[in-house]
């Protein structure tokens, strides 16, 4: 009788266990809750990276003047941290708004190759969107289900 309950005490601690280890995870952007498992990263509320992906924001909560002059202004800063080529601009769709960016072929952005430096509004907040790419995505067919969460392309 003893061993019985020794053996359910451990079966109990082996499930409770297992389930806390395939607990998914969610991060909030903009309008869409994205649900991951512990195959993706997040690091606090606004960044999110996998082995081929990595994509980072920030709100910004006025936006500077009202003007797309103005807005490219406040990635500016960003931009000059960039070491790459700059590829050309790129307007992309991303939690159902337009966004206007600049893409990057990287020289020196960890393993990554690629990097979008983008801006747009959510919910009229002003969104800088940083996100980076192991290959070039030329089309929507080269994004898995995480990068279609940040970016949609024309």
């Amino acid at each position: 009788m003893k061993k019985n309950y020794i053996l359910i005490l451990y079966l109990l601690s082996f499930l409770s266990y297992s389930q806390e280890k395939i607990k998914t995870n969610f991060i909030n952007y903009g309008k869409t809750k994205i649900e991951f498992n512990s195959t993706i990263k997040s690091f606090g509320e606004n960044e999110i990276l996998t082995d081929t992906f990595y994509a980072k924001w920030i709100f910004v909560k006025k936006e500077p003047n009202g003007n797309e002059q103005k807005m490219a202004d406040a990635i500016n800063p960003f931009e000059k941290e960039v070491k790459g080529n700059e590829l050309g601009k790129i307007v992309f769709n991303s939690d159902g708004n337009e966004f206007t960016g600049i893409k990057y072929k990287c020289t020196s952005c960890n393993k990554f190759k690629f990097k979008i430096l983008s801006f747009g509004k959510i919910d009229g907040e002003l969104v800088i969107l940083n996100i980076c790419f192991l290959e070039e995505p030329k089309s929507n067919s080269d994004l898995d289900w995480l990068m279609k969460k940040f970016i949609i392309l024309k």
